[in-house]
Order: structure tokens, then sequence, then C-alpha cells
């Protein structure tokens, strides 16, 4: 059954691939993963579909997942193969795809488009589902901790809240790279992750915003969280949900932390 996501993480839509996989009765098959950029179509076509000296994925993938990146970009002539090994269902192979692009229709064949955009599949950027942080975190926390033979059980509270106020340009992947940096920066009596493990992280955060270099780190954090709350207040016209919203906190721990900063709540 192919399915199709809307492009927004490649690493992210690699896992969840996966997780579909492994999740269903094909788990005990094959799960291949193609990158496809549309540059050297002989060699895609080869890979997919083999040879005279060796057999393609489709061959050896079969009763399992194929997962292929960039669907658009694959040429119309191996397009319409896959409609046509698809129609037969020789391999029994579920098919799953990635794009970037809006205009599906336009760049693929008809027929090829329909047996996609049947079961869209949409993964929004991570800045509109910052919920979804807590989860990833503790989920990228127990696969380095296995990856690094380390025994961290969460992050604090200062971690998540300065995440909560990041626009994350680069989804899902860019959250999993700031993890792998934190775990370099723990040791083996690490159990709870501090701001002060993503150290990197905040530099590359704050590297246009001037601060004084003599501050410990919590303060200049501090000051930093109290400046960046003082903005977004202005942004928002001093509407609290509005500000709360974009902050991706509760309106609570808004008028907490304005207590906290001696920020005045009647401010407009």
């Amino acid at each position: 059954m192919p399915s199709i996501y809307r492009r927004r993480d490649r690493n992210w839509q690699a896992n969840a691939s996966h997780i579909i996989h492994f999740a269903s009765n094909r788990s005990k098959h094959p799960f291949r993963h193609i990158r496809n950029d549309g540059q050297n179509v002989k060699r895609l076509e080869e890979l997919l579909f083999g040879n005279q000296q060796q057999k393609g994925i489709i061959e050896t993938v079969k009763n399992g997942t194929l997962f292929i990146e960039e669907i658009t970009a694959i040429p119309i002539n191996i397009q319409l193969q896959l409609v046509e090994l698809f129609q037969n269902n020789k391999y029994n192979i579920r098919l799953i795809v990635s794009t970037s692009r809006k205009d599906i229709r336009q760049k693929l064949d008809s027929k090829f488009a329909e047996m996609f955009l049947r079961f869209p599949i949409h993964l929004p950027s991570l800045k509109k589902r910052r919920e979804d942080l807590t989860l990833l975190v503790n989920h990228f926390i127990t696969q380095n901790n296995l990856k690094y033979g380390m025994n961290i059980k969460t992050a604090d509270e200062n971690v998540f809240d300065y995440f909560y106020t990041y626009d994350w340009p680069k989804n899902v992947s860019e959250l999993k790279y700031w993890m792998d940096i934190a775990f370099t920066h723990a040791d083996s009596l690490t159990e709870v992750l501090t701001l002060d493990h993503f150290r990197s992280f905040i530099v590359n955060k704050q590297k246009d915003i001037s601060i004084d270099d003599s501050l410990p780190l919590q303060s200049a954090m501090d000051l930093f969280e109290k400046k960046y709350i003082l903005q977004m207040l202005e942004k928002c016209k001093y509407n609290k949900t509005q500000t709360a919203k974009s902050l991706g906190i509760s309106v609570r721990n808004l008028y907490y932390k304005m207590d906290k900063y001696q920020i005045n709540r009647e401010s407009s």
C-alpha cells in the first residue's frame, strides 16, 4: 500500500517509515531506504530493478517496505514501471515516499500520483508542534543512552523552557543533533541534562546577542530569557495569551517568569 509524506524533515520521515514498518506484520521482512536526487537516472533504475549482474532492491525487499525520498525527482519512465509493478503486486511491497513539493500532480504521472495521494501523511514542522518536544527529548535520551552507554534519565526544566523558545528551523534533525552534542558534554555520572550540557547550542542561538561574558552561565541564561520575553511581549503588543502561545508556554508559566524577572504584568 503506497503512502506519501510531504517532507519537512528528512531524518524524521525515515525514522517514521521505520516505525511504520516495524509496527506492522512486515517487520520480519526487509526495510530499504533510497535517497533519490534524480541526478543519475540509469543508476536509480538499476538500483530499483537490477541488471544482468545483480538483483534490484524491488526484488530483495519482497514482503517488506521500501522508502524513497523525493518522489517528484523520479523520471516518468521509472514512475510507469513502478505503477505496473504495484498494479501486479508481484512482490507484495509497501512503498512509502516523501516530497517537499506542493505541486505533486504536476511532477508525477497521473496514475503514479493517484497511488500515493489517497494515503497522504503530513508531518508539520517542529515549531508547530512544540508539545512534542518533551516526548522527542526523552526519546533521544533513551536512544543515546544505548548509543553512548550512559544512564541519563531526563533533562531539567530550564532545558525544556529554553527549547520551547526556539523555532527549530531544521526540525527534528536539529534537535537530534543537539541532543547528541549534549551527551558528549555529559559524563558517566550524569543523570539529568542541564543547560550547561547544551552550551554549544546556547552559544549558537545567542551568537548575535551581546551579553556580559563575566556572568555565570545560569545568570547569562536568565538575562537572555528576560530580554526574549520582553521582546515577545512587545511584538505581541503585551497580549499575554498571544505571547505565551508564541513562546510555546502556558499563560500561567508566562506570569511566573514575568514575576521572576520583575516584569510588570500590567505593562502596555
